[in-house]
């Protein structure tokens, strides 16, 4: 599960190890990883120097299709070949900088 506000927190990193993603995020102080484990795609464009959530949003394709149908359109664009089990999509969206799409069993916050 994930902390309710992390609009404005800053990416520090992203990390990859076998299935599982990690992003380490803070705000003033506090500091987090966001983990994604599971993952069999994953899409980052505009990661700066600088990088601010605006949002994260996990849906699956029941929460809402049509959102999670264009999910996987830009991921099947970068690699094609998706999993044989139906997943759940996290969005993270930027005020300033990486935009993230990626494709996960499940989520988590870690502090």
């Amino acid at each position: 599960m994930l902390p309710d506000h992390l609009h404005d927190w800053y990416i520090d990193g992203i990390e990859v190890d076998g299935s599982n993603i990690r992003i380490k995020i803070h705000f003033e102080a506090e500091r987090r990883v966001l983990v994604f484990a599971g993952a069999s795609r994953c899409i980052v464009s505009n990661f700066l120097i600088q990088n601010v959530i605006y949002d994260i949003s996990v849906f699956s394709s029941e929460d809402d299709p049509s959102r999670y149908d264009e999910a996987i359109a830009r991921l099947n664009k970068s690699f094609p070949w998706p999993p044989k089990e139906s997943k759940k999509i996290a969005e993270i969206r930027p005020s300033v900088g990486a935009d993230i799409t990626i494709e996960l069993s499940t989520v988590s916050a870690l502090r």
